[in-house]
């Protein structure tokens, strides 16, 4: 009867370790927020957010890390109105930071994956804050599909 408990037990937690996703950079990866480290106002309503995705509700990126150092990205805005478009790109991982190479010009960011969950820190850009246009950074949070 021990046997059988025991037995049972093992089956499950290997069935539970089956069950977990892969969460290594290669493979896809799918925008759920993007965050600005001022608020800003893209859309021109008056209102200022942090969260982008209040400023750009069609705004979607896909990232598809491949192990050859390529990358497919797909993306979409109201600047593209709202379809996808496609680009390929280079990347290069160092320790906790990843470079992009994107039409020659190099990219350099910090990222991190935790729980899946993939963390890109520190795209510069710039927008209309409160104060008049400046460089904002963003932070990008993508999912494992």
């Amino acid at each position: 009867m021990k046997v059988l408990i025991l037995s049972f037990g093992l089956l499950f937690l290997a069935s539970c370790f089956e069950k977990e996703k892969n969460c290594e950079l290669i493979g896809k990866w799918e925008s759920t927020e993007f965050n600005s480290d001022k608020a800003v106002d893209m859309n021109k309503d008056g209102i200022y957010n942090q969260d982008l995705l209040q400023e750009d509700d069609c705004s979607e990126v896909i990232f598809h890390f491949k192990k050859n150092g390529k990358a497919e990205r797909y993306y979409k805005n109201k600047r593209t109105n709202c379809k996808f478009k496609k680009s390929t790109l280079d990347y290069i991982v160092n320790g906790n930071q990843i470079l992009f190479t994107v039409s020659g010009m190099k990219q350099k960011h910090k990222y991190k994956i935790t729980n899946c969950k993939l963390n890109i820190y520190g795209a510069q850009d710039s927008g209309l804050t409160e104060n008049g246009k400046q460089n904002i950074l963003i932070n990008s949070v993508f999912e494992k599909k």
